[in-house]
């Protein structure tokens, strides 16, 4: 469902002396994760990085700032700048400076539940240790940037589950973590993960990229040398207004200008609407000045679909290729990714033709309709999601699949039991095993 700010506005008018204080100050405790790794992923450890910077510019601590990154760009051997790492194109190094307490093998769902929770004991020997200590009193600011489907974000070996998202966000709540909880999420099919799940949530803010049905969008990402994109236009389009701005402005007026710039999915606000009055740092009046522009215009960049840059950035390779022996190796590369894509899709039409025995009317029901998410058919969507991870591939580490992931949902959605759908999976991949094993490719 499309949000519009001037419904939000009268919805929350009543409620503005609830929503005293400022998004970003000395306390605010933030969470800033980058779920994802590999190259064609730099935008997302680009985002967070930047994200880091600026807000300590607004005046958060930084050490009430807990960064989860996997740390593989900076140093990656496919970097024309060794050490570093940009947000935008001739931008200065946002690395530099920025404390990753955890990296690595580090980074997975489960970890980042644990920090938000404020588990000490459970973090214990894992990276820095740190967790969130805040109390009733404090802003909690979390920030993740990742590959997304319908009900879950990615990690790079595991997977975010809204039901699980969501049950850590009661227990912060029923613990007294927050006096304000603000979450800005940028993730293909972001929206699903809090659509009608967080309405009974009180002083729990949320900002998606994108609805539950729609894919973000990677941006600034001509840059030959690099063969990436720098950032995520949602996650630029706040970052660097928040940048520019001399004096504050409400979470509301936030919205509303992120969204216009947002051209290629639509933001969306889920939650507590009061607190779209909240400042977002301390200045003497909420006006809509800037700092001098940034030199590189967004209206010369197009951007790429998340979902498509690996795809995207083959077709630049081949194109750029000159010796014959290059030409011929893009190619082969170009042709792996689109073969495995196409694998992922047919593979997934056959676990629902085995599903709905060959019922077509029914089969197109599930692979052409979006079902609207409860917390009842999580059970059977993780059996489902578990199924397909060991019998089929691993989901985040081949992202593409999760483009898919509705149509699994569908089934959750109108039958609850898991039973007849695991058994269509697990038949499917086992016939499937043999092509699945001569890809020996990640499916991106």
């Amino acid at each position: 469902m499309r949000v519009y700010l001037s419904i939000l506005c009268f919805v929350a008018a009543v409620s503005y002396a609830a929503s005293e204080g400022v998004l970003f100050g000395p306390n605010t405790w933030a969470v800033l994760v980058a779920g994802s790794n590999g190259w064609w992923n730099y935008r997302h450890q680009a985002d967070v990085c930047h994200a880091y910077h600026s807000l300590i510019e607004k005046g958060v601590l930084p050490e009430k700032i807990i960064t989860i990154m996997y740390d593989d760009i900076a140093q990656n051997s496919q970097n024309p700048k060794k050490g570093t790492i940009i947000n935008r194109p001739d931008g200065p190094d946002v690395y530099h400076d920025v404390v990753i307490d955890y990296s690595g093998k580090a980074v997975t769902a489960k970890n980042f539940l644990k920090i938000i929770e404020g588990d000490e004991v459970g973090m214990e020997n894992i990276g820095s240790g740190k967790v969130l200590k805040s109390n009733e009193n404090d802003t909690v600011f979390i920030n993740f940037v990742d590959h997304g489907g319908a009900g879950v974000l990615g990690f790079p070996s595991t997977l975010l589950k809204a039901a699980d998202l969501i049950a850590s966000l009661n227990k912060m709540s029923k613990s007294n973590m927050f006096d304000k909880l603000i979450l800005f999420i940028e993730a293909c099919e972001s929206g699903s993960i809090f659509d009608g799940f967080i309405d009974h949530l009180p002083n729990v803010f949320v900002s998606t990229a994108a609805a539950g049905d729609e894919s973000s969008w990677g941006w600034y990402c001509d840059d030959k040398k690099f063969g990436t994109c720098f950032g995520d236009l949602y996650s630029i389009n706040w970052m660097e207004r928040l940048d520019k701005l001399k004096t504050s402005e409400s979470l509301f007026d936030n919205y509303n200008a992120i969204r216009t710039k947002t051209t290629k999915s639509h933001v969306q606000l889920y939650g507590d609407y009061k607190l779209g009055f909240l400042q977002q740092f301390e200045s003497a009046e909420a006006e809509d000045e800037y700092l001098e522009e940034y030199p590189e215009s967004q209206k010369e960049h197009k951007g790429v679909d998340s979902r498509d840059i690996p795809l995207y950035f083959a077709r630049k390779e081949l194109e750029a290729a000159k010796e014959p022996a290059n030409i011929i190796l893009k190619k082969e590369r170009l042709e792996k990714i689109i073969e495995s894509r196409g694998f992922a899709d047919n593979l997934i039409s056959k676990i629902l033709k085995e599903y709905t025995e060959g019922d077509v009317v029914s089969q197109q029901d599930l692979e052409t309709k979006r079902s609207k998410l409860n917390m009842d058919m999580f059970s059977c969507y993780d059996d489902l999601l578990t199924a397909f991870g060991t019998d089929c591939f691993s989901i985040p580490e081949n992202t593409y699949i999760m483009k898919h992931l509705y149509k699994l949902a569908n089934i959750c959605v109108r039958d609850e039991s898991s039973v007849k759908a695991v058994a269509a999976i697990q038949t499917v991949c086992l016939e499937e095993m043999q092509a699945i094993n001569r890809l020996d490719f990640h499916i991106e």
